[in-house]
């Protein structure tokens, strides 16, 4: 049995000083649970152990880019979810979802994780009209996505008086009464993208 000194966090996991990371390694692909978490305090650095992709991340430098970049491709593959859940989840903490692409220009960008869960937002200012389409950057599967608006600004108004509608898996409508076009209203959407 592999001894390994530990601190106890609040939400009970095992932290363990990064000079105890090999121990780590092995007890996982011993068990194939995570249970302990490794922690270099100096470099800021937090750790999940993770097998043969830990061996692929640290050889990265030694081996060409693209042989390295494919076989952590694959192994990845084994270790996160990449499966969206149905009535039952398909993410766990020893297959979890994580953001695998993201982008930010401005007001606007996304974040889309293993699974297929994408969040997209931005901002708009009306200026004249009391409607206006918005284009997404991803295309989610369905119109059953979610949209959530805040009024940007200070003053009397009313989120009441905005609110969007699907158009399609590419685009939705926003509408605002005249009182809050010229505030402005930040749009977040969240769902599942195709």
């Amino acid at each position: 049995e592999i001894q390994i000194p530990y601190t106890l966090s609040k939400t009970g996991s095992k932290i363990v000083d990064v000079a105890y990371r090999d121990r780590v390694q092995d007890l996982y692909q011993q068990t194939g649970e995570a249970l302990y978490y490794t922690i270099d305090e100096p470099n800021q650095n937090f750790t999940l152990p993770m097998g043969e992709v830990y061996g692929m991340i640290t050889n990265l430098q030694d081996n060409s880019a693209n042989t390295s970049l494919t076989n952590l491709t694959n192994g990845l593959a084994n270790v996160i979810c990449m499966t969206a859940p149905t009535e039952t989840s398909t993410a766990s903490s020893q297959n979890p979802a994580v953001v695998i692409e993201n982008y930010v220009n401005g007001t606007s960008g996304y974040r889309v994780y293993s699974d297929g869960y994408c969040e997209q937002w931005g901002f708009c200012n009306f200026a004249t009209v009391n409607e206006t389409t918005i284009n997404l950057l991803k295309s989610y599967v369905n119109t059953n996505y979610l949209i959530l608006l805040s009024l940007s600004g200070t003053g009397a108004g009313s989120s009441n008086n905005v609110h969007g509608q699907p158009i399609n898996i590419n685009s939705f409508n926003l509408y605002a009464q005249s009182g809050e076009r010229s505030k402005g209203i930040y749009w977040l959407t969240k769902g599942y993208i195709s």
